[in-house]
């Protein structure tokens, strides 16, 4: 299989993350530039020291472009700034093949892509992942507090951004911070014993074990809560213990809560995948098949 190496502008750098983390969920292996903005610490620099560092990242990405099988320019709109067009001259001598977002209107950049490519998967199968489209969408299943609801939901979010079908805890929405559910639930006693009717009424258990059953992994959103770092409740430890028993991968978002000492043996020995909050880890086809590392 193949690897390539992105090229494009800084005002791109959004949409080229995404691509690049897209490509990687199918499998392929990509270099990406470095992006890093600072005006505040670029300004306060020497000359001097500005040349140092653009003459360093100037040639880092030259070393990805010879290191790479592909280069792919990322010239939305048809814009290549100057070191994205150094970095297509470099790559044409190195004798590297070139794919475009988008076609150039100038000439002497457009005769050098072998393809305008519009899509990650189109890419892929141009790079030989022929099976990328079997691939799949991978389908996970978020477990948390229903204190911790902006955080399942922006998780939500940023998963399906890259193509998971992603299951949420049912009327996570409703515990959304400022929500006027929330306010009367806050505003009333948490009694227990009602909660576990609810549970019950509403086959809760047993319906997410349904969920996690049909699932890839599960993804474990443990924040604080109640001066507990990284706290993992009762439910989502049982969640847990059925994704383990059903030989699911079960991510954390944060490291596992080591003042928990009555659950943390346990909770060890299933065997998580701790991701200290960068999602981006999931996103590796490779991780999937790491469990437990």
């Amino acid at each position: 299989m193949k690897s390539v190496v992105i090229c494009g502008s800084r005002r791109f750098k959004p949409e080229m993350r995404e691509f690049a983390q897209k490509l990687k969920f199918l499998g392929v292996e990509v270099y990406e530039p470095h992006l890093h903005q600072a005006e505040d610490e670029w300004s306060g620099l020497s000359d001097a020291y500005k040349n140092f560092v653009a003459l360093g990242l100037t040639h880092d990405h030259f070393y990805k472009i010879k290191m790479a099988d592909a280069v792919f320019v990322f010239n939305k709109n048809g814009y290549s700034g100057c070191s994205t067009t150094l970095e297509i001259g470099y790559a044409m001598a190195c004798g590297k093949p070139i794919y475009a977002l988008a076609k150039d209107d100038e000439l002497c950049r457009q005769i050098l892509f072998r393809e305008v490519v519009s899509s990650p998967e189109e890419l892929a199968i141009l790079l030989g992942y022929q099976n990328c489209n079997d691939y799949g969408k991978k389908r996970i299943v978020i477990c948390g507090s229903m204190r911790f609801a902006q955080g399942m939901v922006d998780s939500k979010e940023k998963l399906e951004k890259v193509g998971f079908e992603v299951i949420l805890p049912k009327n996570t929405e409703l515990y959304l911070e400022g929500s006027e559910f929330l306010k009367q639930r806050e505003a009333s006693a948490w009694e227990p014993i009602e909660g576990a009717k609810r549970k019950i009424e509403n086959n809760l258990i047993k319906g997410y074990y349904n969920e996690i059953a049909k699932s890839d992994a599960i993804l474990v959103v443990n924040q604080e809560k109640d001066g507990i770092k990284n706290y993992i409740g009762g439910n989502t430890f049982l969640e847990m213990g059925f994704a383990h028993v059903l030989g699911k991968s079960i991510y954390c978002l944060n490291p596992l809560p080591e003042e928990q000492k009555n659950i943390y043996q346990e909770l060890v020995a299933l065997q998580v995948i701790v991701l200290n909050g960068n999602l981006e880890k999931i996103i590796t086809p490779r991780v999937w098949e790491q469990k437990g590392e």
